[in-house]
């Protein structure tokens, strides 16, 4: 009886020896080197893509009473990113919102067919100033109403309902950053 407890240890340090091999040690990795545009790429791959998937993000500068401010937002700059605007969005997570862009003023209505969340719009004319904002209601079945400025626009810009305050006479310019 005495030998099957020194049998019993010889095999546990087997064992533990066989795990013990079966491990790679860990190597610490270089701290990678930081650029301005390495910064950008991983602000910018922290943003959410999965309801806004193919929609590049960019930027706009927000120039208000308070000052300016610059807010990442996704692109709409072509007819079918456009026409699917924030359809099915459930979130936004740190983007702003939505900048629609057209290459010549457009007179067109906005409508919130299968929008999930309450939006915010403004519409921007050529100079880049605002001339007329909306808060829009999500709308799960027609007829749903229409958002129209009254007047031609250049750019419209949508955000969560509440989280900014863009009024008439402000001024927004969109940047040329999109990724």
């Amino acid at each position: 009886m005495a030998a099957f407890p020194t049998v019993g240890r010889v095999v546990l340090v087997a064992v533990a020896l066989v795990i013990a091999g079966c491990v790679t040690p860990v190597e610490k990795a270089e701290a990678p080197v930081l650029t301005k545009a390495s910064i950008q790429e991983r602000r910018l791959s922290k943003l959410p893509s999965g309801d806004v998937r193919g929609f590049p993000v960019t930027e706009v500068v927000w120039v208000h009473d308070s000052g300016s401010d610059v807010l990442p937002v996704f692109l709409a700059g072509t007819p079918g990113r456009r026409s699917r605007g924030l359809t099915g969005v459930s979130s936004l997570g740190e983007v702003a919102g939505m900048v629609f862009k057209w290459p010549e003023t457009s007179v067109g209505s906005f409508w919130m067919k299968d929008t999930l969340i309450p939006l915010e719009i403004a519409f921007i004319d050529a100079e880049g100033v605002v001339f007329a904002v909306f808060e829009m209601e999500p709308c799960l079945e027609e007829p749903c109403p229409t958002y129209k400025p009254g007047g031609p626009y250049h750019l419209a810009f949508e955000w969560r309902a509440g989280t900014l305050a863009v009024s008439v006479g402000d001024v927004i310019h969109l940047e040329d950053t999109s990724r």
